[in-house]
């Protein structure tokens, strides 16, 4: 008696080298995956905008990249004492809003460099809900430890998420 399935499961035709470029977009696991692409001499370019969750934001720094529309001073927020975007995440945070943008800059410029030697893009979501400013209704990557009450709180459906990422495909 057998008491298991083999499942036999045909080679993959997908294959990256050292020569791939690979692009990673996402939640910690790309940022995971990715230090170990580069750690073995990949050619990958990791979370430019640092580690962004849900499904709207990764589209919007995908798009905000792929359409060459890079940051300003206006972009920024003043909050506990640093500048910040609510498309970064906090390792861009500074206390010098020059510095803000010139490593805001410095990551975009790199990104946007390496796009046209992508292959491919590995991207990952690490959440369904999204954090939109009341104040705009605009959908933030990072909260940055605003209070509660300056964003509202929903959660995505694929349907929603399908939609929103067939513009970006």
């Amino acid at each position: 008696m057998d008491f298991r399935t083999p499942v036999i499961i045909p080679e993959s035709t997908f294959r990256i080298d050292h020569s791939t470029g690979i692009m990673l977009f996402g939640s910690c696991f790309s940022e995971n995956m990715g230090s170990k692409l580069l750690e073995y001499k990949f050619q990958a370019n990791v979370n430019p905008f640092g580690i962004v969750y849900n499904p709207f934001s990764v589209a919007a720094v995908v798009n905000r990249l792929l359409s060459n529309r890079n940051f300003s001073g206006t972009d920024l927020i003043f909050h506990n004492g640093v500048y910040q975007s609510f498309m970064h995440h906090g390792r861009f945070s500074h206390p010098d809003k020059n510095k803000c943008m010139e490593n805001i800059s410095r990551m975009f410029a790199e990104a946007a460099a390496f796009i046209p030697r992508t292959d491919v893009f590995f991207i990952t979501f690490g959440t369904a809900y999204v954090y939109k400013l009341k104040s705009t209704g605009e959908v933030v990557a990072n909260c940055h430890k605003f209070p509660p009450d300056t964003f509202i709180r929903e959660r995505l459906t694929v349907e929603a998420i399908v939609k929103e990422w067939s513009g970006v495909i």
